[in-house]
């Protein structure tokens, strides 16, 4: 089975970010299989934690400030 994350993206980032996090909680830990499960790569889902151990799911501009 795997889960639409752009959809879910499309819909609202940070709950598409959340059900990632749930995913990998329930699969303990596994980075791999919640990555299949959501039909991304590996490196997104640990951008994801990161995001997570930051304490902010939201989307960053990608501009740069000078």
């Amino acid at each position: 089975m795997i889960i639409d994350y752009k959809a879910l993206r499309a819909i609202s980032p940070e709950t598409a970010r959340e059900a990632v996090l749930e995913y990998l909680r329930s699969v303990n830990g596994n980075v791999s299989a919640t990555a299949r499960a959501f039909g991304v790569t590996r490196p997104v889902v640990y951008d994801i934690m990161a995001k997570a151990a930051s304490g902010d799911l939201a989307d960053r501009s990608r501009s740069l400030s000078l």
